[in-house]
């Protein structure tokens, strides 16, 4: 798919009702809108009654052993989150990370490495985890934008959405699809010089790089730009923005 970025608005200025002057500068220069769109973000915990210890705690010990001792000196590993992403534009996938901050120990005391898993599932895995899987995950945060997206030549798709949790505002998201390319690198500039061009109040880009997921093999060799790399970027921002 064309390469995405996202711009989070967060001036402490900003309002509900800082979209639609958002909006407005937007369809001064670039008038053809091509209709609504938004999201659905939501952050699961594993519930704490089955949180393991996924390391040396589990296994069985002699008093006194060094084995024991490890267990007095190590940290329990923590409970894993799940974030949920629905986008309208991928109207039938449901985006899920499984996010592990820390990876627990090995039986020698060997601290494992962080990591994450994004996977793709049919929209109706949503109901899923709600009601088959809710011994499993307690929902803790949800997260809605709702917004319209705007035609700019052939060359860019820009989407803007109000944010809102739990009914108030929190920030106003900006997605700049660009549309000539497949790769994130290469692309930065141009959607930089689309945002300076609508001059919208202060911000920052959210590329969605700062997620370690795993990869397979040969990962690591360039690659064209793909629906996951477009969600990563959203649970980037939405699970690091600000008042959340």
């Amino acid at each position: 798919m064309p390469v995405t970025a996202l711009y989070l608005v967060q001036d402490p200025s900003i309002n509900a009702t800082t979209i639609t002057s958002v909006s407005e500068r937007i369809t001064r220069l670039f008038p053809r809108s091509v209709g609504k769109w938004g999201f659905e973000y939501k952050l699961y915990r594993e519930n704490p009654m089955l949180t393991t210890h996924h390391s040396i705690h589990s296994l069985p010990s002699q008093p006194g052993s060094q084995q024991q001792q490890q267990q007095q000196h190590m940290p329990s590993t923590p409970a894993r989150f799940l974030a949920q992403l629905y986008i309208t534009k991928h109207r039938d996938d449901l985006f899920c990370l499984i996010d592990e901050p820390h990876g627990g120990y090995t039986s020698s005391g060997a601290a494992v490495a962080n990591k994450a898993v994004m996977a793709v599932f049919d929209k109706g895995m949503d109901s899923i985890v709600a009601t088959k899987l809710q011994s499993l995950w307690t929902l803790r945060q949800t997260m809605r934008g709702e917004g319209f997206a705007y035609s700019i030549g052939d060359e860019f798709v820009v989407r803007v959405a109000s944010v809102t949790m739990s009914g108030s505002f929190r920030f106003i998201v900006i997605e700049v699809e660009y549309l000539k390319s497949v790769d994130l690198a290469s692309s930065k500039q141009p959607i930089a010089d689309l945002i300076a061009k609508c001059d919208l109040p202060r911000g920052k880009f959210v590329y969605g790089e700062k997620i370690e997921i795993y990869k397979p093999q040969g990962a690591n060799v360039a690659r064209a730009f793909t629906k996951i790399d477009n969600a990563l970027q959203y649970v980037e921002l939405l699970r690091s923005g600000p008042n959340g």
